[in-house]
Parts: C-alpha cells; sequence; structure tokens
C-alpha cells in the first residue's frame, strides 16, 4: 500500500514535542509521525452601509419652486451597521501535538496525516478531506440620481433663480405627461401594456434627477469587514468599535462605539477512573482522537444583539486515545476524523 505521510520527524524533534501527553513513550531511533489537534477560530463579517449624500446645485429654492422643506444642505459621510455574520474556522493548535511510533500490530503507513491534522486511518488515497474556505468580496452597491439633460432654455438662463425656474416647470410637465398617459388622455398612447411601463419608468427617471438637483442625491454604498476571534476563556471584551462618521476602527479608536463580544465557553473534563491498569493499556495507544467543548457567543452593538450562537470549539475538548486493540483485532478498521474538532466522524470495518 503506497505510503500516505506529510510528516516524518525523527528523535531529534523530542525536544518540540515536550508538550505532548507524557504516556506516548518515544522509541530511540524510531521515525515519528507528528499531528496536531485543531483549533478553533471565529470570523465575523460585518456588513454595512456608506451613506453619501450631495447637496443638490438648487436646494435654496425647493420650497419656492416644489415645496419641499426637508432637503440634503450639505454634503456629507455617515455609516449604519447593517448586520453581523460569524462562522467558523479551523487551524492547527501547536499547544496540542501528539505524535506516534511503530506501534506492535498497528501500521502507521497507513495513518493519513494532512496540514497537521488527522485526516483518517486506512482509507483510500482518493478521499480528500472537506475544507472550509472563505471567500469575502468587499461589493458595493450604489443607488445614485444620474445628471440629467437640461434643455436650451435652461442652459440659457441668466441667473440661478431662473435656471432653477425652468428646471421646476419641467418636473411638473413630466407629472403631467405620466398623469394623461395613465389616463388615457393622450394623443399617441402607448401600443400596450409592456410599452406604457416603459414610458412611465423613463418620465420617473427624468423626474427623480431633475428633483435630485433640488433635494440633493443620496449614494448607498454597501461593505463587509472582516474580523476574527479565538476563544480562550470565558469573557466580555471589545471586539472592535463602529463608528458613524468612519465605520469599523480599531478598538482604542473612541471614535467609534464598542461592539462587545462575551464568550461563555463549556470546557470538556475528563472522567475519574479506578481502573488504573485498564487506563494505562489506553494511554499507550498510538491514536488520539479530539471530543470538542463548545462556546456560546454573543455580539452586542448599541444594545442590540446581532449574534448569538453556540459553536463547537475544538481547544475546549479533551484528547481521548483509541484503545490498541481496535487496531490487533480489527486490521481492515476504517476511520475519518472531523477536521474542525478532531473527533471521529466516521468508523466502520
Amino acid at each position: 500500500m503506497k505510503t500516505i505521510l506529510r510528516y516524518l520527524f525523527l528523535l531529534p524533534i523530542l525536544g518540540i514535542v515536550s508538550t505532548t501527553i507524557k504516556a506516548q513513550d518515544i522509541i530511540e531511533n524510531s521515525p515519528l509521525l507528528v499531528y496536531y489537534m485543531p483549533k478553533t477560530c471565529i470570523q465575523f463579517v460585518i456588513e454595512y452601509d456608506e451613506c453619501i449624500e450631495e447637496v443638490g446645485p438648487y436646494y435654496q429654492y425647493s420650497k419656492r419652486y416644489l415645496n419641499i422643506s426637508d432637503v440634503i444642505k450639505e454634503d456629507k459621510t455617515s455609516y449604519k451597521l447593517a448586520q453581523i455574520s460569524a462562522q467558523t474556522y479551523n487551524t492547527i493548535d501547536s499547544s496540542r501535538v501528539y505524535y506516534v511510533n511503530e506501534v506492535k500490530g498497528f501500521n502507521n503507513h497507513l495513518l493519513r496525516i494532512d496540514n497537521g491534522k488527522l485526516v483518517g486511518y486506512n482509507i483510500p488515497f482518493e478521499f480528500k478531506p472537506s475544507t472550509h474556505t472563505s471567500q469575502v468580496t468587499n461589493d458595493t452597491y450604489t443607488f445614485v440620481a444620474q445628471i440629467p439633460q437640461l434643455t436650451e432654455e435652461q442652459i440659457m438662463a441668466t441667473n440661478t433663480a431662473k435656471l432653477a425656474e425652468g428646471i421646476a416647470k419641467q418636473i411638473y410637465r413630466l407629472r403631467e405627461t405620466r398623469i394623461n398617459i395613465l389616463a388615457g388622455d393622450v394623443e399617441h398612447a402607448p401600443a400596450d401594456g409592456k410599452a406604457m411601463l416603459l414610458v412611465l419608468d423613463e418620465l420617473s427617471r427624468q423626474e427623480k434627477e431633475l428633483v435630485a438637483m433640488f433635494i440633493g442625491k443620496t449614494t448607498i454604498k454597501k461593505h463587509k469587514y472582516i474580523c476574527y476571534y479565538t476563544p480562550n476563556e470565558d469573557e466580555k471584551t471589545i471586539l472592535i468599535r463602529f463608528s458613524k462618521h468612519y465605520g469599523p476602527v480599531q478598538v482604542d479608536d473612541l471614535s467609534g462605539e464598542p461592539i462587545t463580544i462575551q464568550c461563555s465557553n463549556h470546557k470538556r473534563e475528563y472522567l475519574n477512573t479506578t481502573d488504573t491498569k485498564q487506563n494505562q493499556k489506553t494511554l499507550n495507544s498510538p491514536i488520539y482522537y479530539n471530543l470538542p467543548g463548545s462556546s456560546t457567543i454573543q455580539l452586542q452593538y448599541k444594545n442590540q444583539v446581532y449574534v448569538h450562537q453556540t459553536f463547537d470549539i475544538a481547544q475546549f475538548g479533551i484528547a481521548l486515545p483509541l484503545s490498541q486493540k481496535l487496531f490487533r483485532e480489527n486490521t481492515d478498521i476504517h476511520i475519518i476524523f472531523d477536521q474542525a474538532t478532531g473527533n471521529i466522524k466516521s468508523i466502520w470495518q
């Protein structure tokens, strides 16, 4: 059978693996397979809107000609938090390293290790472990009024007030035309319902462009910001800050309000056993798997909860050995490990 080895270390690495469980005895001059338990991290995707307000060139005439007083009076940009989503990803936990010697009755050539983590034992070479890849794009969606096409009369106006008046008259003409079409009071009506909708949409578009010259225009850009968190202990702390003037900012930037994270951890604990002899036999196992713990994560901003989820957390788990008896009596055993938690995903013969 083809040897599947990714991490092959010799005796000189003894100092590196000093954090390994003591029950694993290193055999001198024997090759070692080294693997790590996974570590769970959390990726937060913060979605927010950038609101760009631009004043219209004739905003001071909006009340006089359009009877509108609620208009943009100065250029400004503001930011608003939309939503936050969370998902886990995993890496190796360098503090939890394990190694495998040549053990009687156990063929470590069948042990598959990928990126430092256990993939499986005695599984087909073509088997590919499922991996999580995060693809987050900073997409932007914009709502903005286009520059309207002005008539010759409007362009030739001698002063600002006269030009504003001409544009206002054009707005009223567009509105009147739309009303006439809907009432059927036009000489050349659209041929059918679809054509009528196209005409009405175009009239609305032109009107919005002209009205924007009085009330201003607003551009909304949607952004995504990514930050990371590694659960370690029960804590409540500031993950990041969010400012209405700048968007996401660092924790020490007091221009933003805090986005707090509360982490409630649930760690696994070993069960006490009085059968020392049997326990020692188990501890001599060549393979350890991880029984993960969990953590409840809550993310809050301005008294509003955006995330409240419970995740399996690999580093809050405990490493448990598989009995050597399993391999000695079942030479055709197959095991697949969960790459995210280190737990046994499936086992069959």
